[in-house]
């Protein structure tokens, strides 16, 4: 039911991408998410970003590797979008017969 609705959700806004943040100290809150990510990526051709954290010890994330992860999603998302308007416009990535 989940999965449909962030599909559904995907859909309706046109999203380029889905940020999942599933908290290690709330199982219950996250469990289910990876499987939904697999998911929504199945059905979708949308990017996902998978950040996990946890809000009782934050020597569960580094920092540094949590904005580098951020930066390369966001980067990816501009990158696809580049292609995208690029091919659509007949720029590269795209053959004239």
């Amino acid at each position: 039911f989940q999965d449909r609705l962030l599909i559904d959700a995907v859909d309706g806004y046109g999203a380029d991408g889905v940020v999942y943040h599933p908290v290690k100290s709330c199982r219950t809150v996250s469990t289910g998410l990876a499987d939904s990510r697999r998911v929504v990526l199945e059905e979708r051709d949308v990017l996902a970003l998978y950040i996990e954290s946890d809000m009782m010890d934050k020597r569960v994330v580094s920092e540094a590797q949590l904005k580098n992860r951020i930066d390369a999603f966001f980067e990816g998302l501009e990158s696809r979008k580049l292609r995208m308007s690029g091919a659509a416009a007949g720029g590269p990535g795209r053959s004239e017969t």
